[in-house]
C-alpha cells in the first residue's frame, strides 16, 4: 500500500496511488475513483492536479521511471572495465529498468489510446545504451566496425524479454541467475569484438 500520510502533497499521493493500482489491480480497476479513495483525497482533488486519466498516467511515467542518466551512468569510463564487463553492467540496469515499468508499459499496451499522451516512452534506452558501447570502441576495447546498434539491441531484447516473462509469471524471481547474466554479457560482447563483414553484390 502506498504512504499516505496526511503531510505528503496531495499529487505525491495520487502518483503513489496510481502505482500501486497499476501494480496490483491493473488499469481497468484502476479508475480515478480508485485512485481518489487510495490517496484518501476527493476526485475532484485528482482532476485539480491532473486533467484526465492519461495525464495522470503519462506524469507517472515522467516523474517515477530513471532518466536515461540514472539509469545509465557514465560506467565505461572507468578504463578497466572491458566489453563482457560493460554489457553485465548494461543488463543489470536495464533489468531493473524494465522491472520497474513492466505495470506501466502494462497499461499502455492495454489502451492504445493512452500512447500520444506519453511523453516520455522508453524509446530513449536505446540511444543511451548505444552511447555507453560506443564509449568502448572509442577506448579502442573493440574493432572501430563494432556492430553497436545491433549489440544494443540484443541487451535491450532480451532484457525485455526477461522481465516480461518474470511480469507474467508469478512466483518467478524478477531476476536471472547470475550465470545467464555473464552467458548474455559474454554473447553480446563477443558480438561487439567480431569486425563487421561487408556484403557484396558478387557474393
Amino acid at each position: 500500500m502506498p504512504t499516505t500520510a496526511p503531510g505528503r502533497p496531495t499529487r505525491t499521493r495520487i502518483l503513489d496511488a496510481t502505482l500501486h493500482l497499476l501494480t496490483t489491480t491493473g488499469l481497468t480497476k484502476t479508475t480515478t475513483k480508485a485512485i481518489a479513495a487510495t490517496a484518501h483525497c476527493s476526485e475532484a482533488a485528482l482532476y485539480k492536479h491532473f486533467t484526465d486519466k492519461a495525464d495522470l498516467l503519462a506524469c507517472l511515467f515522467t516523474e517515477r521511471l530513471p532518466t536515461p542518466t540514472h539509469l545509465l551512468p557514465n560506467n565505461t569510463d572507468d578504463t578497466d572495465e572491458d566489453a563482457e564487463a560493460c554489457c553485465a553492467h548494461l543488463i543489470a540496469q536495464l533489468l531493473t529498468y524494465y522491472r520497474q515499468s513492466m505495470p506501466l508499459l502494462g497499461a499502455l499496451l492495454a489502451d492504445p489510446t493512452l500512447l500520444p499522451a506519453q511523453r516520455t516512452p522508453p524509446h530513449h534506452l536505446l540511444p543511451a545504451v548505444t552511447r555507453s558501447l560506443t564509449r568502448l570502441r572509442e577506448r579502442e576495447q573493440i574493432p572501430p566496425d563494432a556492430d553497436i546498434p545491433t549489440a544494443a539491441t540484443l541487451l535491450l531484447g532480451i532484457c525485455f524479454h526477461h522481465a516480461a516473462q518474470a511480469a507474467l509469471t508469478p512466483g518467478q524471481p524478477p531476476y536471472p541467475p547470475p550465470e545467464f547474466t555473464t552467458a548474455v554479457a559474454r554473447t553480446v560482447a563477443a558480438t561487439l569484438s567480431t569486425p563487421t563483414r561487408t556484403v557484396t553484390n558478387q557474393e
